[in-house]
């Protein structure tokens, strides 16, 4: 196809196990009109020769002839791709049937967003659902999100290609975190992102997911730098590399916190979240909302972790801040209360809210986990 509407761009390593999934899973989208783009970066695997044995005149396989990694092989996909908009698929991952149908359409609607995105539930090595993955509806929340972790889901997202290009693509230096630091860029320079509130692709964590399979050092390295980045180019409030260091332990490695620590981290990020309101375009009222929000939902990690180790004041602490600042009619005020039963009585409480967790995931998916053969 030489005048595609949509590019899929996806990368394959080694890949064959979830291949076929994927694979298919693209090929019998609704939406008919794209160039399946696919960038083999020197497979020993049979991935070649199952994505050879699909005749489907819609794909394109490339075949590196040396391994550059997945984000120089991004980048070459990028420049081969011939439409205007490239969505991603990851080899292991899937793609509801009206993906491509609900992004281009909505893309086309807002035509102001340099990429659109849309919600994701996780699913394990057997397409067990397990969580959802949710990403922002609103600039606030976008803005929110961006300055600790990627904004938007990047598997699942259709980005306009000549803006991306014009922003330098992927940053060949980071190995993970190549797409949040891309996605930050170009909301520095100004560029709109959003999710669709639609849950459309399921992304596979399993024991070679590339973010697992590299060592917690080079992970911490780029989120980190990244972070430490965003304070001062979407926040305007600059912050040196123990700082941001803090900061990323409390999305990314919480239990290593001390009390201290965290209470510091959470001051620099609320002073972070502060700085973003000098943002044009974004409404006062709704970035307040969202940062609440992210500050909440910190709170509620740290005393998962507390009730799982077992000490309580912490706990009654932490509620009892939260109830003064909204009231007692929340989940705080029960956390509250059961920390009076010891730690007996709160153990209980993250088992329940994880089986939450997946049966409101597994209610997002609804409709399409039959087809996709999710659990």
């Amino acid at each position: 196809m030489s005048n595609p509407a949509v590019t899929v761009l996806m990368t394959v390593y080694n890949g064959s196990r979830y291949l076929r999934s994927s694979l298919e899973a693209v090929l019998e989208q609704t939406f008919r009109d794209f160039e399946f783009l696919i960038i083999d970066d020197c497979s020993s695997d049979d991935s070649v020769a199952v994505v050879r044995s699909y005749p489907d005149p819609r794909i394109r396989l490339i075949c590196n002839e040396k391994n550059l990694g997945q984000t120089a092989s991004l980048n070459k996909g990028l420049r081969f791709a011939h439409a205007p908009w490239v969505a991603r698929m990851d080899a292991d991952d899937l793609a509801f049937p009206t993906w491509l149908a609900r992004q281009y359409e909505f893309a086309q609607r807002h035509p102001e967003h340099a990429a659109v995105s849309a919600q994701a539930v996780v699913i394990d090595q057997d397409n067990r659902i397990k969580k959802t993955l949710e990403a922002g509806v609103s600039p606030e929340a976008v803005m929110v999100k961006a300055l600790t972790a990627s904004p938007v889901n990047h598997v699942g997202s259709l980005m306009r290609k000549d803006t991306v290009l014009a922003a330098g693509g992927y940053d060949e230096r980071y190995k993970i975190a190549a797409d949040y630091d891309l996605w930050c860029r170009l909301l520095a320079q100004g560029e709109k992102l959003i999710s669709t509130p639609d849950t459309l692709v399921a992304i596979r964590f399993h024991l070679s997911s590339i973010s697992i399979r590299e060592s917690k050092s080079v992970m911490y390295f780029e989120l980190v730098e990244v972070i430490r980045r965003n304070f001062e180019r979407l926040s305007g409030h600059p912050i040196d590399a123990v700082e941001a260091n803090l900061v990323a332990s409390l999305f990314y490695d919480l239990a290593a916190l001390s009390d201290a620590e965290f209470i510091s981290a959470r001051k620099i990020l609320a002073e972070g979240y502060q700085g973003l309101s000098s943002k044009a375009g974004l409404k006062a009222e709704a970035l307040s909302a969202a940062v609440e929000l992210a500050l909440r939902k910190l709170d509620v990690k740290r005393i998962f972790l507390c009730i799982e180790a077992g000490t309580v004041e912490p706990v009654r602490q932490i509620a009892r801040e939260q109830i003064g600042a909204k009231g007692a009619l929340n989940l705080f005020s029960l956390l509250w209360l059961l920390s009076f039963l010891g730690p007996g009585g709160l153990r209980t409480v993250p088992a329940v809210y994880e089986r939450t967790v997946q049966k409101r995931a597994r209610q997002r998916a609804a409709g399409d986990t039959n087809r996709l053969k999710l659990g």
